[in-house]
């Protein structure tokens, strides 16, 4: 072959840039997927987690002292709100009162034996407080009588209005206030629950979602390490040289943001997401921040395929480079 031949050879690699809607709805389609996939890998993580012992234990304990507390009845095999399940059923409404009333007494007693004097006259006299403040139409519901707090008899409020209004209210607003702050088993129970579930169950579900769906595509789609968003937009990452990037600036490129972007985004408002939005749509290469970090940018390979190396694309030149016809004149005899 002629060096002029040679020189026509070198492949020149232009692509087209894709355009913005087509990104954004590429992204979209992968963070339905990433929410999709981390939902089912959180019931499974859960699942597991709250099958060991030691889970189990403490939620046993913890479901243990919500029924002692009185806050709480079982119910079809559930533990449920003992206003709530109050509320919803057909008893008379003097018995709704006094169930609701008998619960708030046991409850007390209850800190007494669990938390002693100090919390037990803390929340009593907050009962009594609450009962001489409330009133119906200007009359107050409670009276204070040889030294005990009793139903106003010139009260003229209603069995349901003694439930709604006071009982129900200090149950909700109260009780279960004292109980999740003033009871040290039932805080430590509920805290390790809870750390368990932010900071175990929830991030687990979340590191393995974002590998399955933005890291491992790029492994399956290596031409262009594409995720299944870019894959069905046709949207391929180039490196500087127009050429696929390695597996380690691919892999650079997820955890930047991955961990970088989606998980600041999380704690300051979005504004990691939002400056990569902007750069992706107004900067000079539509570069979004990883790929302006790692000079990447996407390009659309609609039409297009990208190279893995140079020689890669000096073949392709070449299968399709034809030779010009050469018209030549043709003399009469």
């Amino acid at each position: 072959m002629s060096e002029q031949n040679q020189e026509e050879l070198i492949p020149e690699i232009k692509y087209a840039r894709p355009k913005f809607w087509r990104r954004v709805f590429a992204c979209l389609v992968d963070l339905l997927i990433f929410a999709v996939v981390a939902i089912f890998l959180f019931v499974g993580v859960r699942a597991i987690y709250m099958s060991t012992e030691g889970y189990q234990t403490k939620e046993n304990r913890l479901t243990e002292m919500k029924l002692e507390s009185s806050l709480y009845v079982e119910k079809e095999g559930q533990v449920v709100d003992i206003a709530g399940d109050i509320s919803s059923s057909s008893d008379t409404t003097s018995n709704k009162m006094n169930r609701a009333k008998n619960a708030i007494e046991d409850f007390i007693e209850y800190a007494y034996t669990v938390e002693g004097a100090t919390v037990g006259d803390e929340i009593q006299d907050a009962y009594d407080d609450y009962r001489l403040a409330a009133s119906f139409l200007s009359q107050p519901y409670f009276i204070e009588k040889d030294g005990s707090i009793v139903m106003n008899p010139d009260c003229k409020a209603s069995y349901t209005q003694y439930f709604d209004n006071v009982y129900k209210p200090f149950i909700n607003e109260y009780c279960h206030g004292y109980l999740a702050t003033r009871f040290k088993e039932y805080v430590d129970l509920t805290m390790y629950i809870s750390r368990t579930l932010v900071f175990v169950e929830v991030p687990i579900a979340y590191c393995l979602a974002g590998i399955i769906v933005y890291y491992v595509p790029t492994w399956i789609f290596r031409r262009g390490r594409m995720t299944f968003g870019k894959a069905i937009y046709k949207i391929s990452t180039v490196d500087s040289r127009l050429l696929n990037p390695t597996w380690q600036r691919s892999l650079a490129r997820f955890l930047i943001f991955y961990f970088g972007i989606l998980i600041l985004s999380v704690f300051t408002f979005m504004v990691p997401a939002i400056i990569s939005v902007t750069l992706m749509g107004f900067s000079k290469k539509k570069q979004g921040f990883a790929d302006y970090l790692l000079d990447l940018q996407e390009v659309d390979t609609t039409n297009a395929t990208v190279f893995y190396n140079l020689e890669e694309a000096v073949v392709s030149q070449v299968q399709n480079y034809k030779t010009p016809v050469k018209f030549e004149s043709i003399t009469r005899e």
